[in-house]
């Protein structure tokens, strides 16, 4: 058996999607190893429709088992999306899992979602960050109970319910966001120097 993965070690949203305090990678190791010694092969870097494509894969070898996940994050669909400070949660939690964190000592930012994606990001975030905004569309988060226990332990924590994002203020930086309040009707600003995203994920089927 032959694994290729397009990340520097195995793992995907184990690894690099849920923070170290939640899952300790040195028992996610231990799973890795132990897998890796019943003779797996694994070859590192390599990206399905970059750097291989499937129809290759397909000639090496008498099967291929496509278990890629749903690692694409869906997007909001507005302009200004691609402004600094506008960043996709998986993307970010991601990031830290290859200790590669984003400078917020101090700064009020805003996660979009309800799902534990979304409360993963809030919660690391509350740790740097002067505020963090929680804003989703329904009145309840559809993630764990137990994370959003956590975060209203939280004072920098402020949950945003029933509103969804009309607009993303700033030009080439992000400044702030316009909500609209789902149940008033009303629209309202809160001001933020970072977007997280968190509304889901799609797997990159385009590839095949």
């Amino acid at each position: 058996v032959t694994v290729y993965e397009m990340l520097p070690k195995l793992g995907g949203m184990l690894r690099y999607g849920i923070p170290n305090y939640r899952l300790p990678k040195d028992r996610l190791e231990e799973d890795v190893n132990s897998i890796l010694k019943t003779g797996v092969q694994v070859k590192y870097g390599l990206k399905i429709g970059q750097d291989i494509t499937i129809q290759e894969l397909r000639k090496q070898y008498d099967a291929v088992l496509i278990t890629i996940g749903a690692s694409t994050d869906k997007k909001l669909g507005l302009e200004g999306e691609e402004a600094d400070g506008v960043l996709s949660a998986v993307q970010f939690l991601r990031n830290v899992g290859k200790n590669e964190i984003m400078d917020l000592s101090g700064k009020e930012v805003a996660v979009i979602g309800g799902g534990n994606t979304a409360l993963q990001d809030a919660e690391f975030l509350s740790n740097y960050c002067n505020k963090v905004y929680l804003v989703h569309r329904r009145d309840e988060f559809r993630g764990d109970s137990s994370l959003v226990d956590a975060l209203k332990q939280r004072d920098n924590v402020e949950f945003v319910l029933s509103a969804t994002v009309k607009d993303i203020v700033g030009e080439t930086m992000v400044e702030g966001l316009i909500l609209n309040n789902k149940k008033t009707g009303e629209d309202f600003k809160i001001e933020v120097a970072g977007v997280f995203v968190a509304i889901g994920q799609i797997p990159q089927n385009q590839l095949f």
